[in-house]
């Protein structure tokens, strides 16, 4: 009944150009746009509500690991949240995109995410990634690959993360699946779901956070 009420609701589509990057911008916490391969907006009576895109992963180890054709999910950017919605939605974009495919994606515990809606559609747990940092200039965030290109680096700030939560998705006819996730089980150990409590985050406390941060606390 629930997904009658989300089929009458909301539309899925197919989305591209500025006005999805904008979106990403104003209304995800990396306050950043990742390299789009496939977007897809969530409309509500016309008007776009949501924006979740697919893209290849940015790690080079893990593109030349994966024996696969394959996408990361790399944003869900929201401005209505209401139960069981995302998951409904997400199996929507699946269906949508080209097969077969091996789907990664990582729920950011930095952020307090656990990662409910790979796990209420049934993505593969592989554990946790390796560590890193965010970079903040000016403000506003930034990949480790693009701090290279920031001429002043009094400017750049880091911030240790903990490691993220990593979720596997094989999608394809029954044959390729099966071979995708055999060479996941062969690659990465496959654990329980992480439990814990999922934050919602905010994005104008976001951005309260990100203006906090000065030159003190500078990396060079």
């Amino acid at each position: 009944m629930e997904n009658i009420h989300f089929d009458k609701e909301y539309k899925v589509r197919p989305v591209h150009g500025k006005y999805v990057e904008r979106f990403i911008v104003q209304n995800h916490y990396a306050q950043r746009v990742p390299q789009i391969m496939y977007s897809f907006g969530l409309l509500e009576k016309n008007k776009m509500i949501g924006v979740i895109t697919f893209g290849l992963p940015p790690s080079p180890s893990l593109q030349e690991k994966i024996p696969f054709d394959y996408l990361e999910l790399n944003r869900i950017a929201l401005i209505k949240h209401e139960k069981n919605l995302v998951s409904w939605w997400l199996s929507k974009c699946i269906d949508l995109l080209p097969k077969p495919l091996l789907l990664i994606s990582f729920a950011d515990q930095n952020k307090g995410h656990v990662g409910y809606v790979y796990q209420a559609t049934n993505w593969i747990y592989t554990g946790l990634s390796s560590k890193s940092s965010e970079y903040i200039v000016n403000g506003k965030t930034k990949h480790a690959r693009h701090i290279v290109k920031v001429k002043d680096k009094s400017k750049i700030i880091e911030i240790k993360q903990l490691p993220k939560y990593r979720y596997f998705l094989p999608i394809g006819p029954k044959l390729k699946k099966k071979q995708m996730r055999k060479w996941v089980h062969e690659n990465y150990k496959i654990l329980p779901y992480p439990k814990g409590e999922s934050k919602k985050y905010d994005m104008n406390e976001e951005r309260e956070q990100l203006s906090k941060y000065s030159t003190s606390n500078k990396l060079f």
